[in-house]
């Protein structure tokens, strides 16, 4: 007498609809992530660079090294000849108290220190950098403020 063996298991074709279903009920769950955040960090981090950077080549290397600020871009100077030119895309902007950073020989701040906010005006959220007046540090306060 000859016993029919059913194999017990899955086919191929049900554990992709499965992992299918649970990729899309996932992606459902899970909250939306803001790009216009990710951007405004990157421009963030991006100006804190060039500031530390400034401040490193006036230290060692000498020379008028300065960042010229504005509203939608700022500038990255050796004297009178741009080294560096960074657009702000919209809806982001600069504010600031000095619309330049220039930095001493022992790397304090000229103009003492200052904070640049980096502020979308969209979601009204921002990220701060400071200066700080007395050591000439750089700080990128790492969290979105705002509603």
């Amino acid at each position: 007498m000859k016993k029919n063996h059913r194999q017990k298991g899955f086919t191929l074709i049900e554990v992709v609809a499965v992992i299918g279903l649970m990729v899309i009920l996932s992606s459902l769950a899970m909250p939306t992530i803001k790009k216009s955040s990710f951007t405004m960090k990157s421009y963030a981090r991006h100006l804190c660079t060039d500031i530390r950077e400034v401040r490193m080549s006036k230290m060692t290397l000498g020379g008028q090294y300065s960042i010229l600020l504005s509203k939608k871009y700022y500038k990255v100077l050796d004297g009178t000849q741009e080294l560096k030119s960074v657009e702000i895309p919209d809806p982001f902007e600069l504010l600031y108290g000095n619309e330049e950073v220039r930095f001493s020989y022992q790397g304090v701040p000229t103009h003492g220190g200052d904070t640049i906010t980096i502020y979308n005006k969209d979601s009204r959220r921002f990220y701060q950098i400071t200066i700080v007046p007395a050591s000439g540090r750089v700080l990128l306060l790492d969290e979105l403020f705002g509603p």
